[in-house]
């Protein structure tokens, strides 16, 4: 399923455009390919998913949607306040506090050598 968004319904016709970032000519649809949705409740601006007939698209290089209906999973979701502030990262209280073990190590003549090369 493809997504887009209604530019155009002409109602009185029965038809009406879907303009998708999949596609750079505009979908055709008619009312009767609509599945859940009511004609009257259409707008401009309303996101869809639709199916296009592949065969028309090869032979006649015309985009006409199949199904087209309201989508099933929401294509933006908004968080609130409260949600944004347990998603900041924040670090543990005692993170850098120690300083790192490998920088305290100094060469002090008892790995065995006297410095002499």
């Amino acid at each position: 399923m493809r997504i887009g968004q209604i530019i155009t319904v002409i109602a009185d016709r029965k038809f009406g455009f879907i303009r998708s970032e999949h596609f750079r000519d505009d979908v055709f649809f008619h009312f009767s390919t609509l599945e859940n949705l009511n004609p009257k409740w259409l707008r401009i601006g309303q996101d869809v998913e639709f199916e296009i007939d592949e065969l028309l698209r090869i032979n006649k290089q015309k985009l006409e949607a199949t199904i087209v209906r309201e989508p099933s999973r929401p294509l933006a979701f908004k968080l609130d306040e409260d949600m944004i502030e347990g998603l900041r990262p924040s670090h543990h209280p005692k993170a850098r506090r120690r300083k790192p073990g490998w920088k305290e190590k100094k060469s002090d003549g008892s790995d065995g050598s006297d410095g002499s090369v």
